[in-house]
């Protein structure tokens, strides 16, 4: 039986998820923690990595390529912080445990939903649908593959759409 283990994003940690209340393995990256700025918060979660209730874990860069490749496929815009927590995730998979992001950050959750890896919302409902990013010219319709401005054909703004990935 394959084990569970919590991936943990700023978004969950703020949002009041707290590591002191479960049994299940939970592992971040430090960029993570650094992005907390509430001190009441950090001494909670640093407590949480001196007792050994949540593991700091850098993610290999085979997973951090792969990510970025998935990336490239959604359009999501997703941080450097978003990137290495999704690698770990991806890594704690290939190790054959059962990994699950606790987050309320929907790009992470959809690149996550391609990659096959479930996810946990915290204050938000989460995504419903796996959608792909596309920039599209509002005024004459035309689609972009690469990000842009403006539409080459007729000058307009250019904006992105979501584009259904299935569910």
């Amino acid at each position: 039986m394959k084990k569970k283990v919590y991936v943990l994003d700023t978004s969950a940690l703020i949002g009041g998820f707290s590591p002191a209340t479960t049994e299940i393995e939970q592992v971040t990256i430090e960029p993570v923690l650094n992005e907390v700025k509430d001190e009441i918060l950090r001494s909670k979660i640093d407590t949480a990595v001196l007792m050994k209730r949540v593991k700091l874990l850098n993610p290999s860069l085979r997973a951090v390529s792969t990510i970025q490749r998935k990336i490239k496929r959604t359009g999501d815009s997703i941080s450097k912080t978003d990137v290495g927590l999704l690698a770990l995730a991806l890594d704690m998979k290939r190790r054959g445990k059962l990994p699950e992001i606790v987050t309320d950050d929907y790009g992470i959750q959809n690149v996550a939903g391609v990659l096959g890896i479930p996810c946990r919302a915290v204050l938000t409902p989460g995504i419903k649908k796996l959608f792909r990013w596309r920039v599209v010219c509002p005024a004459c319709g035309r689609k972009y593959r690469r990000p842009a401005i403006r539409c080459e054909v007729c000058g307009s703004k250019l904006r992105r759409v979501p584009e259904n990935l299935g569910s």
